[in-house]
């Protein structure tokens, strides 16, 4: 009876694997990934700490797109971010909401001591105690967040990965340098890019990137030049120098027009 017992057990839980939805995990960084705060940039830093309206143009609506197409199977978002809690808690939330962000859990660094371990941390907890089909890591080349993606895929070699990496700084800026990509990373300066990426790799479908390609890109179009407050895509202190702007898969008649202003923008230095 215990043996019939422990093979019927066997059985559900087998059975309860296989039928089991596949999930994905989106892990976002906030400062210089979703939000305009020039983290490099020392006057910058502070100034922009409490403003909740300088999102980077497009940004929300990839994520609720992205959640909206995925939900069926299963979606989760982590914003993953060094800002400390009792400093920022309110205004990131407030921030995320403001701006239309998909609902998640928002993970901020306990105090100044914990900052340097802490992404590293949560991203063990958060792989170690659920399982994915898929994790996206979206984060910039400010600070840490390629050295951490990179250690993060290294731990975990079984688990499918896509990083993608905002190149606001330019790798060889004498005043600010950005990180340099590593393998596996994908740059972006847009949500336009990580777009591409998403229908290159079978999570978007080409109907799907088209029609985000004429949202965003409008969008993009209307940007304000030489702001750096609101939504905007290229703010003035933005040096994306080491972009490479990606083949159009949609077939969007905007694209080109994207492509030319992503080639003008991030041509030469930015103002400041």
């Amino acid at each position: 009876m215990k043996k019939y017992t422990r093979n019927i057990v066997a059985l559900l839980i087998l059975f309860c694997t296989l039928q089991a939805p596949s999930k994905t995990l989106v892990v976002s960084d906030i400062d210089d990934t979703i939000k305009i705060s020039h983290v490099l940039g020392l006057a910058d830093k502070f100034l922009n700490a409490p403003q909740t309206s300088n999102a980077f143009q497009g940004m929300s609506d990839l994520y609720l797109y992205l959640e909206n197409k995925i939900k069926p199977q299963g979606i989760r978002f982590v914003y993953l971010s060094n800002a400390p809690v009792y400093l920022m808690l309110g205004l990131h939330l407030e921030f995320l909401n403001e701006n239309g962000f998909p609902k998640g859990e928002l993970l901020l660094a306990p105090d100044l001591s914990s900052q340097e371990n802490h992404k590293i941390t949560e991203l063990r907890r958060l792989l170690s105690t659920d399982r994915y089909d898929q994790v996206l890591l979206i984060g910039d080349n400010g600070e840490r967040d390629v050295e951490i993606y990179d250690q993060i895929q290294k731990e975990f070699p079984g688990v499918q990965f896509l990083t993608f990496i905002h190149q606001v700084y330019f790798s060889k800026s004498t005043q600010s340098p950005g990180k340099l990509l590593v393998q596996r990373q994908v740059g972006f300066v847009t949500a336009v890019d990580i777009a591409q990426t998403l229908a290159e790799k079978g999570i978007f479908q080409p109907q799907d990137l088209l029609m985000l390609n004429e949202l965003l890109i409008m969008q993009i179009a209307r940007d304000t030049q030489d702001e750096d407050n609101g939504r905007i895509s290229f703010p003035t202190w933005m040096d994306c120098r080491d972009f490479k702007v990606k083949k159009d898969l949609s077939g969007a008649q905007l694209y080109e027009y994207y492509k030319r202003i992503v080639s003008r923008r991030c041509s030469l230095p930015r103002s400041r």
